[in-house]
């Protein structure tokens, strides 16, 4: 509805995953193909979302309770760039669903300005526009950019636009919004998905060839580019 009703820039497909239990259908059937068929299912679905979009959407799958099947959770989120945790009863669920939003903003740490849609002011001041930039912390020692803390905002009266504007003032606006809704070229390499995931999420591991850093004794390590050979390390 979104996209259909122009309030979304269709830039990130996200599925959110909540399961409570187990699949019944792997008692009831007794397939051992059953979960098999399910990841497969998945996995055509979201080649037909490419086909219609050109974009595949990262699910993200969240376990409710200490009882509740994990399995079929972690496996999706594994296959398709998204992350898996546990929502237990002392936990916020809130907090644990909002996962999911690290991975969108960490790939879009950017200082660029986002325009707001024109509105009327609560106040009765007239029509508003705001500007938001995003504000993130530093990044770490393995150069995976910092987490998203907030973002820092501007609001201002379309009359005081048009005081430096003119009759350019509509002009200007309209481009002011839609570079807001141009996407940003996401990009998050396997070694940054492990890290967001936190150590109960994380996903098996990967190829050592094919990663962007790698793991050892729980912490990980960026890579060289150019790296010594086996004979050179034992002089």
């Amino acid at each position: 509805n979104n996209t259909s009703n122009n309030t979304s820039n269709n830039c990130e497909k996200v599925i959110l995953f909540l399961t409570d239990g187990e699949d019944n259908g792997l008692k009831k059937n007794k397939n051992k193909n059953r979960t098999a068929d399910l990841i497969n299912q998945v996995s055509t679905l979201q080649d037909d979302l490419e086909l219609q979009s050109d974009k595949r959407a990262r699910i993200f799958s969240f376990s409710i309770g200490k009882l509740a099947d994990d399995a079929i959770g972690r496996q999706l989120s594994c296959m398709h760039n998204g992350s898996w945790a546990q929502i237990n009863a002392q936990d916020d669920p809130l907090t644990v669903l909002n996962m999911f939003l690290k991975f969108i903003a960490v790939a879009r740490n950017t200082s660029r300005i986002y325009w707001s849609e024109e509105y009327e002011d609560a106040s009765g001041l007239g029509k508003m526009i705001t500007a938001v930039t995003p504000v993130y912390s530093p990044r770490n020692d393995i150069n995976i950019p910092g987490a998203l803390i907030g973002v820092a905002g501007h609001d201002m009266l379309v009359e005081e636009i048009k005081q430096l504007a003119g009759d350019k003032t509509s002009s200007l606006i309209q481009q002011l919004q839609q570079s807001s809704k141009e996407c940003d070229q996401v990009t998050i390499n396997s070694c940054m998905q492990q890290v967001l995931r936190g150590q109960e999420g994380e996903c098996p591991d990967i190829s050592y060839q094919s990663a962007a850093c790698t793991k050892f004794n729980d912490k990980y390590y960026q890579k060289s580019k150019q790296r010594t050979t086996w004979e050179v390390a034992k002089e």
